[in-house]
């Protein structure tokens, strides 16, 4: 009996311990940056960060367009992504990871959206291109010692016509709510983009 509960207990800390866990180039171990004792932390505080990754995110003039040729409005979408900042501070390897849509601001979960699968790439460049003029972040912990680790990240923007209704958006991730108002018409002729922060 205490050799089956020895073995569960082992593989339970395995399984647990191989999700914090990554080997990148190299076989650098980089941790996930949501299991660290002390998670990286963007050197001017969330609220820079939040207006460094609008200010700097490329990508959204495509997004819009997209989403309204689509019919696709009334709704938030997010730009999910991920990137590794080093044990030095500095920030390598952005990865676009998917697009997904919500009605709800503070929703935790958001259902991918397919008709964005084939500019994957694009939105990787856009990504990347946002997280190679990134300054510095202050490293991740773990034992007392800095490490790197993988962030995974949201941006999210409102496509519609009116501004919706906004509860209080859990801090414990780096997005906020970025409205951007897009109107179409049947004819569509372009595209009306207003850049808003609240």
């Amino acid at each position: 009996m205490k050799m089956k509960t020895g073995i569960l207990l082992l593989f339970i800390f395995l399984q647990t311990y191989s999700q914090e866990i990554m080997i990148g180039p190299r076989n650098q171990i980089i941790y996930d940056a949501r299991y660290v004792q002390i998670p990286p932390a963007f050197p001017f505080g969330t609220d820079s960060c939040k207006h460094y990754y609008f200010n700097q995110f490329k990508g959204f003039d495509s997004l819009i367009v997209k989403a309204v040729e689509q019919g696709d409005t009334g709704k938030f979408l997010r730009i999910y992504f991920s990137f590794v900042v080093d044990k030095n501070g500095f920030v390598l390897d952005g990865q676009f990871l998917k697009i997904a849509s919500t009605r709800m601001a503070n929703s935790l979960g958001a259902k991918t959206v397919s008709y964005f699968a084939n500019q994957k790439s694009y939105f990787n460049r856009k990504i990347q291109m946002m997280c190679l003029e990134m300054p510095l972040w202050k490293p991740a912990m773990q034992n007392g010692f800095p490490v790197s680790s993988r962030v995974f990240d949201f941006l999210q923007c409102w496509v519609g016509l009116t501004k919706p209704k906004m509860e209080s958006v859990s801090s414990t991730n780096h997005a906020i709510n970025h409205p951007i108002y897009a109107a179409s018409s049947k004819s569509y002729l372009g595209h009306y983009v207003n850049h808003l922060l609240w």
